[in-house]
């Protein structure tokens, strides 16, 4: 079995082939089972008279939530949300315009046909008032909005509040725009029910009738799940009548009246399914199961000629974060003749392996010539003898010439001790060259080649090493302080006790590299990359390290006091006893790391992410971390004094023997939490299921 890559603990992550989009997220439809709900999504140009053509992948939209019209969540829903966990029925729904025919009419019909099951209409007639005698003469229009605003209801009406017809319960001066053609408003008294193909927002009274009963038996016997009278047609955002049994994804379809030049438009599905299947970890039988997907969505743009269509499937997983299933996997197929499984198996084991091929990395070779003749010459010459390395008298009389020095090679020179203070070096070739105690303060060497140098007890204050290559270098005790390393790489480095205080490394790549002990405080690393650094004992006081990434490093014992930490990552990282005292980290991500005994006192870690982390012994007085979450979190004997976890999310954590007196944990979410022996003395719990306990 292929060796998969290693996953993220809070999400299964899905691997999508074809001109699709896909979502997944953890769900209890019948609780406790856990539960993964899988949306794949695929966005297709109408053409009239032929098949719907998908979309490339790069133009496929992604699931969304709720978008509404003019960004107003009081009016009419363009689309409804594409995370709904279950629809028992699939929605047939359509936004656009209704056109006059012929041009500058009063009314038009307009028509919405799918399948053999679907065949609606309703009229679309211009601005009318009330008369004594009736309705007015409609006005000419051109086109007609297809939304609810334009449809029967207004202010108070509990099918369509934000109609047209009604003021306050009685009939209102203009008419609706949006009619069923047979059953034509003919009386003030009237009150039909409105018309409009677009989807009906959740809040509106025909969902919102169908969450069930939320009483006292529904906290004792069922919260925080959906009381047993909840109806799953909930989720669906159709009107009724456009409601139908799950389609195949062949069938025809039929608009009319919805286009300026067009009166009629014909068109069918390709006959194109998605399938989707979950990759089992080798240790749970590396199996590929086939998760059953219903196409429960088929929402039309006339105005743009476009038709989206979404499938729904559901996976039953051991828990929510779901540590058997490696991946998910969803590809386009036939319909009408299905792939076989191993088939699709083989294609997904192909597409792993040539996303991983690019990821293997290799230290690059010693600089040489560039090649004469065909790849077989080479061969057939032997290896290649490399370019004699400069004498160090000849490199010294060089340097000390004042000749120009950019793009100089000193390739495996001897410069040991050598003095390049504020030389312009840019460009220059040092790989491999031996560079110990040698002196670059101020120098510019912007885009050099430093690869795999010796330069240990060298000094680079305040020089520029902008974009430079310091890969696999032996940098020990090095001192970089005050300079710039912008997009500088140092992958691979060895750094140990080298002083960066004060340098700027945005963007720097300083991945695998051994750092123990550095002093990074006062430096600028946005954006810049630690990832599996050995990094004890080093200092980032006061550090700039907004966007930074220290994934799976070890960072035993450093500091981060004083940093700015925005939306830093360190998922899987170790960072036990490590100091966060008064950072600003707001929207972090520590997930999965190791923090035990970490002290994070007076620290802003809002909306941070430290699920699966371990917090054990750590220090978290005064912390502001509204909204942070902590699920399946270890957080035993943390001390956590008067802290900020407003709406944080606690869910699956252990929170045994910690300390939150004085703690604010309003609305907090604590299900399936473990607080034995917690103390939560003058908490405040409002809000929170602890203060219905």
């Amino acid at each position: 079995m292929l060796d998969l890559p290693v996953r993220r603990r809070e999400t299964v992550p899905i691997v999508t082939h074809g001109s699709i989009a896909a979502a997944v997220r953890p769900w209890q439809l019948l609780p406790p089972q856990d539960a993964l709900v899988v949306v794949v999504k695929s966005s297709m140009t109408i053409v009239p008279e032929r098949l719907a053509e998908p979309l490339p992948p790069s133009e496929q939209e992604p699931p969304t939530g709720d978008v509404y019209f003019d960004d107003d969540p009081q009016g009419t829903l363009r689309y409804a949300s594409d995370h709904a966990p279950f629809k028992p029925s699939a929605d047939i729904l359509m936004v656009g315009h209704a056109y006059a025919r012929p041009q500058r009419s009063g009314a038009t019909s307009v028509q919405l046909a799918f399948g053999q099951s679907l065949r609606l209409s309703l009229a679309a007639i211009g601005d009318r008032k009330w008369q004594m005698s009736g309705p007015s003469a409609p006005s000419p229009f051109d086109r007609i909005p297809l939304r609810y605003e334009r449809a029967f209801g207004g202010p108070g009406h509990r099918e369509n509040p934000v109609g047209r017809g009604l003021v306050q319960g009685v009939a209102g001066p203009w008419l609706p725009n949006l009619e069923r053609g047979d059953k034509l408003l003919r009386s003030e008294q009237d009150r039909p029910a409105p018309v409009c193909f677009a989807p009906v927002p959740a809040t509106w009274a025909l969902r919102a009738s169908r969450l069930g009963t939320y009483d006292s038996t529904w906290l004792k016997e069922r919260w925080p799940y959906f009381p047993r009278d909840f109806d799953w047609r909930y989720f669906n955002a159709a009107p009724p009548e456009q409601q139908i049994a799950y389609p195949r994804g062949d069938e025809d379809f039929y608009l009319a009246g919805v286009h300026p030049r067009l009166s009629v438009i014909n068109g069918k599905l390709p006959g194109l399914a998605p399938r989707t299947f979950a990759q089992q970890t080798r240790e749970a039988g590396g199996k590929l199961r086939e998760i059953p997907l219903n196409l429960d969505t088929v929402w039309f743009d006339a105005d743009a000629l476009k038709v989206c269509l979404v499938w729904r499937g559901i996976l039953n997983v051991t828990r929510e974060d779901a540590p058997e299933i490696a991946l998910l996997y969803a590809c386009m197929d036939d319909v009408h003749a299905k792939t076989a499984t191993e088939t699709i198996q083989q294609r997904l084991f192909a597409r792993i392996e040539g996303e991983m091929a690019p990821r293997v990395s290799k230290a690059p070779g010693p600089e040489a010539p560039p090649p004469v003749g065909s790849a077989e010459d080479g061969f057939l010459a032997g290896p290649v003898e490399l370019p004699p390395a400069m004498p160090r008298e000849e490199a010294a009389a060089l340097v000390a010439s004042g000749a120009v020095l950019s793009g100089v090679s000193f390739f495996h020179c001897d410069l040991t001790d050598m003095d390049f203070r504020g030389k312009d070096l840019t460009g220059a070739r040092f790989s491999g060259a031996r560079l110990e105690g040698a002196l670059f303060d101020s120098a510019d060497l912007a885009g050099a080649d430093l690869d795999r140098v010796s330069a240990a007890r060298a000094s680079f204050k305040g020089a520029n090493l902008a974009g430079a290559n310091l890969s696999g270098a032996n940098l020990t005790n090095a001192i970089f302080s005050g300079a710039r390393l912008a997009d500088a790489t140092l992958a691979d480095a060895s750094a140990s006790g080298a002083a960066f205080d004060g340098a700027e490394l945005a963007r720097a790549n300083l991945a695998d590299a051994t750092l123990i002990g550095v002093v990074f405080d006062g430096a600028s690393a946005a954006g810049a990359t630690f990832s599996g650094a050995a990094l004890r004992l080093a200092t980032f006081r006061r550090a700039v390290l907004d966007d930074a990434q220290m994934y799976d490093c070890s960072a035993e014992e450093s500091s981060f006091d004083d940093a700015s930490m925005v939306r830093f990552r360190a998922d899987d990282a170790k960072l036990s006893k490590g100091s966060f005292q008064r950072v600003r980290a707001p929207g972090c991500s520590f997930q999965a790391a190791e923090l035990r005994s970490a002290n994070f006192m007076e620290a802003d870690l809002s909306a941070g992410i430290f699920s699966h982390s371990v917090l054990d012994h750590a220090v978290l007085h005064r912390v502001t971390a509204k909204g942070a979450r902590f699920r399946h979190a270890r957080i035993f004997r943390a001390h956590a004094v008067k802290a900020n976890f407003m709406e944080a999310d606690f869910e699956s954590a252990d929170l045994s023997h910690a300390d939150l007196r004085g703690a604010n944990l309003y609305s907090a979410e604590t299900l399936k939490a473990t607080l034995d022996q917690t103390r939560l003395d003058q908490a405040l719990l409002a809000g929170s299921k602890l203060a219905r306990s």
